[in-house]
């Protein structure tokens, strides 16, 4: 038998099982595919549930550490907690912020009662006013700053005041908010209206 006849005698006999084999592999390689991207899918929306989970932690830690007792004090909490998610896109990373910035306050509370005859806690060591804190402090920073000769190099005196009283992060974020805005929010009606949507909820 020559060798194109053995040839085409082979091609007779493998070609149809050939091609069901062909197809059964890319059929069991869509079938894997699926199943790795529904165990993604799975993975991804249990990383936001604990996303969500954590944020929500922060952000009850956060509001424990406040007097919120009076429409202005829930004004001012929102007012501030909306201008930190602003700056910050991570939620969860927005709540972890806001609540270091509030534990800092309560931590170094005797740096208030020192510098400004202000103390921000009150007896059950809660925060009355934690952005009036912010704004005496970020305040007498500016000054610190505005009276102090620095190099191209040197660190900034204000920044460095607010870290050191309120931590590396939580200090750059007070550094890079308008505090004037803030307050000014706070004393806004379009918070009564958002709070007022809220406590429909």
């Amino acid at each position: 038998m020559n060798k194109s006849l053995v040839v085409l005698v082979v091609a007779v006999f493998a070609g149809p099982g050939g091609v069901d084999e062909e197809s059964s592999c890319v059929d069991s390689k869509q079938a894997r595919l699926q199943r790795e991207l529904v165990t993604l899918k799975e993975t991804l929306a249990e990383q936001q549930r604990q996303a969500e989970v954590k944020q929500q932690s922060y952000l009850q830690a956060a509001q424990n550490r406040l007097l919120l007792d009076t429409p202005q004090r829930q004004r001012s909490e929102q007012a501030m907690r909306n201008a930190v998610y602003t700056l910050i896109q991570d939620k969860t990373d927005a709540a972890r912020l806001l609540d270091g910035i509030y534990g800092g306050i309560q931590r170094r509370s005797d740096t208030w009662v020192n510098l400004f005859g202000y103390d921000p806690i009150d007896k059950s060591l809660k925060l009355e006013n934690p952005l009036k804190a912010l704004i005496l402090l970020k305040n007498a920073a500016q000054r610190l700053k505005a009276n102090t000769a620095t190099g191209v190099q040197d660190a900034d005196p204000a920044l460095k005041m607010l870290q050191y009283n309120l931590g590396d992060e939580e200090g750059m974020l007070v550094y890079r908010l308008d505090l004037t805005a803030i307050e000014k929010a706070a004393s806004g009606s379009s918070l009564d209206m958002l709070l007022k949507k809220e406590s429909d909820k």
